[in-house]
């Protein structure tokens, strides 16, 4: 299934990034008379409405959703278990198994907190939405498997490092901030981002999870050329129009372009494993 998409408690961390451990309970922890409906928008629909995200005030999500607010708009119901439990999207297919295959299906979710709410706030919210109305219940279970360290590479980083006084302003010109755009076909972009979402945005690609062990702080500019996918589709052709045949590979895309490589190791992560779930009745 996929979807488009230091030291050792320094990688965990990174792994674990949103299985979120317990995050105090405070006096709202539902939402306003959330709701819950299947999603029945046509492809071109969904093509210009999909979004989903929990809009806190120390965050930043897709402009379109409110801050305060849990949505979701034709996406899987999967992707708001992960992001009810903090797990990156980029991460989700590594990180989060079991429940039954409807949990593929499309569902459109609002939640609104009665006040001003944290991303972690509101994902409790979420997660009390997701148990009342779908009977979600969850364990998380340790479990060793592949993934790649990221490390600076001899000849050391070519990042763009941000100043720390920069404002950083989403346009449609240069796209978001704090967010990687793009993928194998036009290369990558993002402004203003950290190594925990570059490594999260490379495992989309790596087919494994991507631990940052660069020990680089801060936030960066990232700029990169597409790149030849290691099977490459009958019909694959870069958007810059290149000959596929005189695009580096992925692995050699990191490490020249970034300054960066991807060291293959086994590791212990926290997965999240969904036991139960129910359909609900709709609003």
């Amino acid at each position: 299934m996929l979807y488009w998409r230091s030291d050792m408690s320094t990688a965990l961390t990174t792994i674990v990034l949103g299985l979120m451990m317990a995050v105090p309970v405070t006096a709202q922890s539902t939402f306003e008379v959330p709701t819950v409906k299947l999603n029945a928008m046509s492809d071109a629909e969904l093509r210009v409405s999909r979004m989903w995200g929990c809009h806190g005030t120390d965050n930043q999500v897709d402009s379109r959703i409110p801050t305060g607010r849990c949505v979701s708009r034709g996406v899987p119901l999967r992707v708001m278990i992960a992001e009810a439990y903090g797990i990156p999207f980029m991460q989700m297919n590594q990180l989060l198994s079991g429940g039954p295959n409807w949990l593929d299906e499309f569902y459109d979710i609002e939640g609104k907190s009665e006040k001003p709410a944290t991303v972690a706030e509101l994902r409790v919210m979420l997660q009390s939405l997701l148990a009342e109305r779908f009977k979600l219940t969850v364990h998380r279970e340790k479990k060793e498997i592949a993934v790649f360290d990221l490390v600076v590479a001899k000849g050391g980083p070519k990042l763009k490092r941000v100043p720390e006084d920069r404002e950083c302003v989403a346009s449609v010109a240069d796209g978001p901030c704090g967010s990687i755009m793009g993928g194998r076909g036009r290369g990558m972009t993002g402004r203003d981002i950290t190594m925990a979402v570059l490594s999260q945005n490379l495992t989309n690609w790596a087919g494994r999870i991507v631990v940052d062990k660069t020990g680089l702080k801060g936030r960066f500019d990232v700029k990169t050329t597409p790149w030849n996918p290691d099977v490459p589709g009958p019909n694959y052709t870069p958007e810059s129009g290149a000959d596929p045949n005189d695009l580096p590979t992925f692995y050699t895309m990191v490490q020249d372009q970034l300054g960066l490589r991807l060291e293959p190791q086994k590791e212990p992560v926290d997965m999240l494993i969904v036991d139960r779930a129910e359909k609900p009745v709709q609003d």
